[in-house]
C-alpha cells in the first residue's frame, strides 16, 4: 500500500484504472504523523485508506511504526533514507503488515511490504516539491495516482 510513517501529513489520490470507466474504483486516503522519530524512538503516524469508501478499501483504518535505519557513507552516496515500517489496520488491512521504503538520492521513493500475506510494491516520482506521482500494486491490482505532502 505504500504506507509508511510520515514526518508531515500526507494527502492521496489513487485511481485503478486510467480510461474514462465511472465504474472504476478510485481511493482518497490521508496520513497523519503523531509522534516524529526521535533518537532511538520511533516515529508514528495514523491514517485511513479509502477516505470516501469509493474503491476497494472502505474506510480502513491503520496506524504504522517506522524507523530510519543507519546507512554508511558509500550507501548514502545512492540513498539519502531507508526504514521499516510495522503497522496494523481494520477492513482492507485485516491486521499487520510489515514494509521498507528507500528513498533515493534523486527522490525516488520506493516502498515493499508485506500485508495479509501478500507483497505490495510502490513507486514514487517527484514531480514538483510536495507532489509524487505514484504507482502501487496492491493485492495484484496496479493503482496509479498522486501523493501530496502538506508542508508546514
Amino acid at each position: 500500500t505504500g504506507v509508511q510513517t510520515c514526518a508531515l501529513p500526507i494527502l492521496e489520490y489513487n485511481r485503478f484504472d486510467w480510461k474514462g470507466d465511472p465504474k472504476v474504483r478510485n481511493s482518497f486516503n490521508v496520513q497523519y504523523p503523531l509522534l516524529p522519530e526521535l533518537g532511538a524512538l520511533p516515529a508514528v503516524s495514523i491514517g485511513v485508506r479509502d477516505l470516501f469508501a469509493t474503491g476497494k478499501e472502505r474506510l480502513s483504518l491503520f496506524a504504522v511504526v517506522g524507523k530510519s535505519l543507519p546507512l554508511s557513507d558509500r550507501q548514502v552516496r545512492l540513498w539519502k533514507e531507508v526504514k521499516i515500517n510495522f503497522g496494523a489496520g481494520t477492513g482492507w488491512f485485516n491486521g499487520v503488515f510489515l514494509g521498507i521504503q528507500t528513498r533515493l538520492r534523486n527522490g525516488v521513493i520506493l516502498n515493499a511490504e508485506l500485508c495479509r500475506y501478500r507483497p505490495n510494491i510502490a513507486f514514487g516520482l517527484p514531480l514538483v516539491r510536495n507532489l509524487q506521482a505514484k504507482a502501487v500494486s496492491l493485492s495484484g491490482e496496479l493503482y496509479f495516482g498522486l501523493s501530496y505532502t502538506l508542508s508546514r
